[in-house]
């Protein structure tokens, strides 16, 4: 009498790898989603007083310059314009151009925005009934703001992509797997089921193969962190230089956020850099290829590498 079919239901291990990744890159997309919203609103809100709540006024010019801010890499400039105006019964002197109060390389673009106006000639300005000593000359919208619209963009498209990624087989992988079981049904009850080798073993029968690389973990978090990082110093940047005008501080706290994430980011790297380097190659041999339910067989488990392990775990998981 033959015995009948046995069936074998394993979790597989990378149905958690795929989960975890999925929770974690649809976190990772929703900081880059607030990263952008959160610049925007703070942006539009100090445009939208500039346009809806300063008061206009008329002032004169006293003077003018370009603004040289000097930096490891090379300098950057802002137009700059001194001007008085009545406001409030008093007469108040102010400093600045626009609203933004940004620095950019090219100082022939700053001179050129500030050739227009002349001292001792009269121009329209408009200032802050809150705080009169903040006055613009121009009012615009910069196209700084194309930054948050773009990080948004990317974290809702990043996001629905993990969304939509099918967390599971297909129905159709479903049915061809069934359909596929079935041919082998026979075959598995002489033979026992196929290990996936890497090759033939060293000592043992049979090499397991290796899925996954720890290299290629560090360097996907390389990439990810210069990536974020690069962003997140650009805004940092302009905040300490004063890029934001009076509000550089609140910007300076809501992107301590990212800056922790960043260096998260470089953690890990270097972390994983240590794995590849210090923890040496994971060796797995079995006696034989074909595996039966009952049947004895023989493992082997090396681990090379200069670092000192506390611990060591090793699962071998069969799938049908």
């Amino acid at each position: 009498m033959e015995p009948e079919p046995q069936e074998t239901q394993l979790r597989p291990l990378a149905g958690d790898k795929k989960a975890s990744g999925k929770g974690c890159g649809c976190l990772i997309f929703l900081l880059v989603f607030l990263l952008g919203a959160g610049l925007l609103g703070f942006w539009a809100y100090d445009d939208y007083r500039i346009f809806n709540e300063y008061h206009h006024s008329k002032c004169v010019v006293t003077g003018k310059r370009v603004v040289e801010n000097r930096g490891s890499k090379g300098s950057t400039y802002r137009p700059e314009v001194d001007f008085t105006f009545e406001a409030n019964g008093q007469t108040i002197s102010a400093s600045g151009y626009d609203g933004w109060k940004d620095s950019s390389s090219g100082r022939e673009g700053k001179e050129e925005a500030i050739a227009p106006y002349q001292i001792g000639g009269t121009y329209d300005c408009w200032y802050d009934p809150q705080d009169p000593q903040r006055a613009v000359l121009v009012r615009r919208i910069s196209w700084i703001y194309l930054v948050p619209f773009v990080l948004m963009a990317i974290g809702v498209f990043g996001g629905w992509l993990m969304l939509r990624k099918p967390s599971g087989p297909s129905p159709e992988a479903v049915l061809y797997k069934q359909q596929l079981k079935k041919e082998e049904d026979e075959a598995l009850l002489e033979t026992g089921p196929v290990a996936p080798g890497g090759g033939q073993g060293q000592t043992l029968a049979v090499r397991l193969g290796r899925h996954g690389s720890d290299f290629g973990k560090a360097i996907g978090l390389l990439v990810a962190g210069l990536f974020w990082n690069g962003i997140v110093s650009i805004f940092v940047y302009q905040a300490l230089i004063g890029g934001f005008g009076g509000g550089s501080w609140f910007v300076l706290a809501f992107l301590s956020i990212f800056v922790l994430v960043g260096l998260l980011i470089i953690y890990g790297f270097f972390h994983q850099l240590l794995v590849a380097l210090g923890v040496g190659e994971t060796i797995v041999e079995i006696s034989a290829d074909r595996l039966a339910p009952g049947q004895p067989f023989e493992i082997l488990v090396i681990q090379a590498g200069r670092m000192h392990l506390n611990a060591l775990t090793v699962r071998l998981v069969c799938e049908e």
